[in-house]
């Protein structure tokens, strides 16, 4: 339950950066296309639920249509379980090229010594400091520091370097 807690303070704590004008795009953006994707996906999971129940149901008797009300629940599991692990996926990807790097030294984010974070805009440090912490696992958060900087191209917003044991 106090991660559930936790995850709504993260969606306040998200609805919140959309006024802020800088993160604007990095938030409004995909909050709108991750809402038109899954209410998508939705929609079409239940028509297409319906239609496979008729379908099915069509070739077993009249007393067996008791199953419908016992497949809804369990399709409404599956979605739920579908876009949880969807999430995770997608932030595994994000982050693969830096595991990688990790991997290929022998190590990985359980292991990380000491971390410096570069910001173009300090603006940004809650929202890289959400994400930050989503990455690592719980209770092993290195030395860190963050800072604000000119960085080597203007398309970038953040840099970061560590330092971790194999």
């Amino acid at each position: 339950m106090k991660d559930a807690a936790k995850g709504f303070g993260y969606l306040r704590e998200g609805i919140g950066l959309i006024r802020q004008s800088g993160l604007r795009r990095y938030v409004a953006v995909p909050l709108l296309v991750s809402t038109l994707v899954f209410s998508a996906a939705i929609y079409f999971g239940i028509h297409w639920l319906g239609v496979l129940l008729d379908w099915l149901l069509g070739y077993l008797p009249g007393w067996l249509n008791w199953l419908r009300y016992l497949l809804w629940p369990l399709f409404a599991l599956t979605g739920v379980l579908v876009v949880f692990y969807t999430f995770s996926i997608i932030t595994n990807l994000i982050a693969a090229p830096f595991n990688g790097l990790l991997a290929e030294a022998g190590s990985d984010n359980s292991k990380l010594l000491s971390a410096t974070i570069w910001l173009a805009d300090m603006r940004d440090y809650d929202a890289v400091n959400e994400v930050w912490d989503a990455w690592l696992p719980e209770g092993a958060a290195p030395a860190r520091a963050c800072v604000e900087a000119k960085l080597a191209f203007a398309k970038y917003t953040v840099e970061i370097g560590v330092i971790a044991a194999r």
